[in-house]
């Protein structure tokens, strides 16, 4: 008698508890399924991209150098990327995708062009390839970032510079404010340290044209104009040297403007020789032709 009660009052918790877990279990999954089905909306994915991490890399679109790598090329950019979102130091990816070991340098020239607010990876970090089977990896390194300045603190800059403009005028008027906003506050100086990228504009608001065209591009990016960096060389007295400018789209028509040149602190004004003009008015600058730049034409 007493056994069979305890057997009865066995089975009725077992019962009770198996269902609370049953309801647990479908309150969790309506609830995951609900928040992947809002999140498919709002990211425009399909399910089973969403479930597998795959997508069309749409989001890719707007980097012009992106545009300009071939789809192999296009895939260690998207591992780039990658590494970068996920604050990785060292990139990997298989060579047997098509890219040749020494159009890595390339890519990743595209990549910081087209994200200038990066600045700890470098387009010519030497790479190792290991071969494991018939299988070659490529790992590639970032270089040790230096504290001093984030990624955090560049946008906070670009924020600061930008945050009197106004974005409802005209696009000729916002690059003009921008273009003088960095002549009058920033100033052009080898010394400078980390003088080769952005970081130096950020810390020190000294710099080289490469901080110029790094830093002009970031508040052109974030006030919604569509700009690229340009790298080349240009000729002053007579002497190539190498050197960066900016190019803005402004109603389907590229225009150049190079800010480093247009600040002329030392002769206490800004210079528009160099301000929104075409190609032909850039005679002393010429790009690099490691990528073709044709689409500015």
């Amino acid at each position: 008698m007493l056994y069979n009660i305890c057997m009865k009052s066995f089975l009725s918790a077992f019962i009770i508890t198996f269902c609370i877990m049953v309801l647990l279990f479908f309150g969790f999954f309506y609830s995951s399924t609900f928040e992947l089905v809002e999140y498919c909306k709002e990211s425009g994915l399909s399910l089973s991209e969403a479930l597998t991490g795959e997508d069309d890399y749409e989001d890719y679109s707007s980097g012009h150098y992106y545009e300009l790598l071939d789809e192999n090329e296009k895939y260690v950019y998207r591992k780039i990327d990658e590494a970068h979102n996920e604050s990785r130091t060292t990139v990997s990816f298989s060579t047997d995708e098509g890219v040749e070991t020494e159009r890595i340098s390339h890519v990743f020239m595209a990549y910081l062009n087209d994200h200038p607010g990066v600045f700890n990876y470098s387009p010519y970090i030497k790479h190792t390839v290991t071969n494991f089977g018939n299988l070659n990896h490529c790992f590639v390194t970032s270089e040790k970032s230096d504290e001093i300045v984030s990624e955090s603190d560049i946008k906070h800059k670009v924020e600061e510079l930008t945050k009197n403009i106004d974005i409802n005028m005209d696009e000729e008027d916002i690059i003009l404010e921008v273009n003088n906003l960095i002549c009058e506050n920033f100033s052009y100086d080898t010394r400078a340290r980390f003088s080769g990228d952005i970081r130096s504009m950020t810390l020190e608001n000294t710099g080289v044209c490469i901080g110029y065209s790094q830093l002009f591009k970031l508040c052109m990016d974030y006030l919604g104009i569509d700009c690229v960096i340009i790298n080349g060389t240009s000729v002053i007295e007579e002497e190539e040297r190498g050197h960066s400018w900016n190019a803005v789209n402004i109603d389907d028509e590229w225009k150049y403007i190079d800010v480093t040149w247009s600040d002329q602190e030392k002769a206490g004004y800004i210079n528009y020789d160099f301000f929104l003009r075409s190609e032909d008015d850039f005679p002393n600058h010429k790009p690099n032709d490691e990528f073709d730049m044709n689409f500015l034409r």
